[in-house]
């Protein structure tokens, strides 16, 4: 009875620990909730967050309690990519395979984590774009990467797979996009390629140092 008694004398405090932790997690909740609401894609004038949230979300501000997860809030469902190509009688092509990225078909994909090559990352955004263009933030630096590789300069080729023009620069660079995907399994035993790639067109025309860039 006694332990009866005791429990009944308890019970109004767990329900009021209750009601609290139910308050508590709630607020949590909303206010874990701002920071993704409030990056809008859509619309950048419209606020969805009710004003009576804001002075909830500033007072658990200096706490960081919560954070907004939208870098990449919707990615991409396809592998646009980038491949530069280079000629030295204006006949024949050969590609330039950066290190990290999809290039040849054969080439299994490998561990990168957690290096971070600039390069092929700065590619991945160029890449999006579909073709080459001058007023993009994309273009200087791949206007200089051409360059260099007419030059046949040794810190540019570094990012690449091997040089396709050992003894002399290329006279003209051409970069192509495709769509690479992964082979299938059974694609894969019969072909022995892990990648299949379709092309979408001509990201940059052939240019060379004569050209001007």
């Amino acid at each position: 009875m006694e332990f009866a008694s005791l429990a009944l004398r308890g019970l109004p405090l767990a329900l009021i620990a209750l009601l609290n932790a139910m308050v508590v997690l709630q607020d949590f909740y909303r206010a874990s909730s701002l920071p993704h609401a409030t990056l809008s894609w859509v619309s950048l004038k419209s606020d969805p967050v009710p004003d009576f949230l804001n002075p909830l979300s500033e007072s658990l501000a200096s706490w960081h309690l919560v954070n907004g997860y939208g870098l990449f809030r919707t990615m991409t469902t396809e592998r646009p990519e980038i491949i530069l190509e280079g000629t030295a009688n204006g006949v024949t092509w050969r590609e330039y395979h950066l290190r990290w990225k999809p290039g040849r078909l054969d080439q299994r994909p490998r561990f990168v984590a957690p290096h971070q090559p600039r390069l092929a990352w700065q590619c991945w955004f160029a890449a999006l774009e579909r073709q080459y263009d001058r007023r993009s933030w994309n273009s200087g630096w791949f206007t200089m990467l051409v360059l260099k590789l007419l030059d046949n300069d040794p810190v540019a080729l570094g990012f690449f797979e091997e040089n396709p023009f050992p003894d002399a620069p290329p006279e003209k660079i051409r970069a192509r996009l495709y769509l690479y995907e992964f082979t299938t399994p059974a694609e894969r035993r019969e072909t022995g390629a892990w990648w299949k790639r379709r092309e979408v067109g001509l990201y940059l025309p052939e240019v060379g140092k004569r050209d001007g860039g």
